[in-house]
């Protein structure tokens, strides 16, 4: 395992908004485990799992505002664990006692500041840093959010990319204090195909304070890079409460089809509206018969080559799950009893390929168990989706970029770099092989179009 090569980045790993603790697997077929939270003292803690064996763990004293963690693998780099710790972002070795390879500063500008990995990517060596920034005190209220490309080399070095939003940072509609941040922003989550997508609380413009009936929403911003130029588009859930409660964000996931939001009107009434991560939501509905509560401690996993996603929360002093894939399945499965209360924000759940690893804290250190994955699902092990897809290669890139699509249909493929232009162009049947050795290094995207069916891949090029 420590001579496996992999790439480690926490963005919010299971962190739903701010929520306090994150989970994040090595992915590598072995059970190694890195938990991350906030404790009441404001330190900050990344702990190495092996399996349900506490290892060892790393403490970040005066984190304040939070610490969030995420992995990916790749066979021809370094394993590298990549950590949000307040303002700073910093390259780990994961092994030993997760001494510090390199690390990038942020002004901290804002009174209130926030940080959030991508969970889970499929791209070796890239990532996404998230920061919700508030100011509601010295100077009148202010939300802004900024969402940053980020790399690392085989030496663990850090460089940051573009920004990811129309404006950096991108200015918010009013919330609430961020005291409650857990029910009011839930960090970028993304399926396999399309765009990290985020969800926070609003006061509709010119509602008054406190709210009345009517005056909140629930608006998802989509980190789109898609079209000719970087750019962030909206789409909303008016709230038609009948009281004046604003609605409370529970829980956000991902899984290989579309995000998941789960959230409470003011009644009470829990709705997962699904987010298909481009052009906004498709659809919102009552949360189907037994499941969690507004207000109650909740989390959904977050992986884009996932078929489906995992739901887990608190009822009780019990721990339940429901499974969804293109809709819940028809019953709740006990995991845990016996547990004292957990706060929103005190459960963590990451997918794996024969199951789920979950975390709870109910004292100052998190415990983990592992769920089997046809226990709840009634899946194969190895049930992926069926829709031929291409093979892109090698990832990270250089001079030439292979791309393959099983059988001999007519494959067109576009690259576009950071900034959005399309700089290079193919087509053929079979494979197709594009020399990039002219184009500088970055991050780029690949759009594959094929029988009128678009593949989306995001690809880093190295020099």
């Amino acid at each position: 395992m420590k001579h496996s090569l992999l790439v480690a980045a926490l963005f919010a790993a299971s962190l739903q908004g701010a929520s306090n603790l994150a989970i994040t697997p090595a992915d590598d077929g072995t059970d190694y485990l890195w938990v991350s939270c906030l404790d009441n003292s404001d330190t900050g803690f990344i702990w190495r799992f092996n399996g349900t064996v506490n290892e060892t763990w790393r403490a970040f004293p005066e984190s304040y505002h939070g610490v969030s963690t995420t992995i990916t693998l790749n066979p021809s780099q370094g394993m590298h664990l990549i950590a949000a710790v307040d303002n700073v972002l910093y390259s780990l070795d994961p092994w030993n006692d997760m001494p510090t390879e390199d690390s990038l500063v942020f002004p901290q500008d804002y009174e209130w500041s926030v940080p959030g990995l991508l969970r889970r990517t499929a791209i070796p060596g890239w990532g996404l840093l998230s920061r919700y920034m508030a100011t509601y005190l010295s100077s009148g209220e202010e939300f802004m959010w900024v969402t940053r490309e980020y790399t690392v080399s085989e030496t663990g070095e850090l460089t940051m990319g573009d920004s990811l939003t129309l404006y950096d940072p991108y200015p918010l509609p009013s919330s609430r204090y961020p005291d409650d941040l857990v029910h009011n922003v839930t960090f970028p989550v993304m399926n396999y195909f399309g765009c990290p997508v985020m969800a926070q609380r609003q006061g509709i413009s010119g509602s008054p304070m406190p709210p009345t009936p009517g005056s909140w929403r629930i608006a998802a911003q989509c980190h789109n890079t898609t079209a000719s130029s970087v750019y962030l588009t909206a789409d909303t859930l008016t709230c038609s409460t009948t009281e004046s409660t604003e609605p409370e964000l529970l829980a956000s996931g991902s899984d290989y089809y579309e995000a998941l939001f789960l959230w409470s009107d003011s009644t009470g009434t829990v709705f997962f509206s699904v987010h298909n991560c481009m052009d906004g939501f498709t659809s919102t509905s009552p949360f189907p018969g037994q499941g969690p509560s507004r207000l109650q401690a909740a989390a959904m996993s977050a992986n884009p080559e996932d078929p489906g996603l995992l739901l887990v929360w608190q009822s009780g002093g019990d721990l339940y799950c429901r499974h969804y894939l293109n809709g819940w399945n028809d019953y709740a499965y006990l995991l845990k009893s016996g547990l004292n209360p957990l706060s929103p924000g005190d459960i963590a759940v990451c997918s794996v390929e024969d199951g789920y690893w979950v975390a709870y804290r109910e004292g100052s250190q998190p415990d983990v168990f592992f769920v089997e994955r046809n226990d709840v699902t009634g899946l194969d092990v190895h049930s992926r989706p069926v829709e031929p897809l291409p093979a892109v290669y090698p990832n990270p890139f250089s001079s030439t970029l292979h791309v393959s699509l099983p059988g001999n249909a007519m494959v067109q493929t576009e690259l576009f770099d950071g900034a959005g232009r399309n700089v290079l162009n193919g087509s053929g049947r079979d494979t197709i092989i594009l020399d990039t050795s002219r184009l500088p290094a970055g991050c780029y995207l690949l759009r594959v179009t094929s029988s009128g069916t678009e593949h989306i891949e995001k690809l880093v090029l190295l020099k």
